[in-house]
């Protein structure tokens, strides 16, 4: 008599399989232990399906935490320019400059507010115009 090397019940000398776990017990082949009820078979399964589950909410993160970087630099050229001009800081001089220093996010941000919320093209307009 031999004992299952997965579970150590006493086998059969010629028992390729053990009974009670279900492995193999023939070296050569996988000794992976055979699904004996529909429950165990429904935990597997789940099992198997969670990894999937999970890299789809963290890729949804990552897209999220993306977008939200890319908000805030936005948002920040936004601000900074809105700043300015209600500080009465917003100048040719002043927008150049600023613009100089950011990355091209906010840049973005920056030139939005200037060319939609002020009049500033029609200033840059006049000030590049020959009489």
């Amino acid at each position: 008599m031999k004992k299952c090397f997965q579970c150590g019940m006493e086998l059969n000398d010629s028992a390729e399989t053990c009974p009670k776990c279900g492995a193999y017990q023939n070296k050569a082949q996988i000794s992976t232990p055979q699904s004996t009820t529909p429950d165990e078979t429904s935990k597997t399964t789940a099992n198997a399906e969670q990894p999937q589950s999970n890299v789809g909410k963290v890729i949804i993160f990552i897209l999220v935490g993306i977008s939200a970087i890319l908000g805030g630099l936005y948002g920040y050229g936004y601000w900074k320019a809105s700043d300015q001009l209600k500080n009465g800081q917003l100048s040719i001089f002043t927008a150049g400059i600023t613009i100089q220093g950011m990355n091209p996010i906010s840049k973005e941000g920056y030139r939005n507010y200037i060319m939609n919320k002020t009049d500033m093209p029609q200033r840059l307009k006049n000030f590049n115009s020959t009489d």
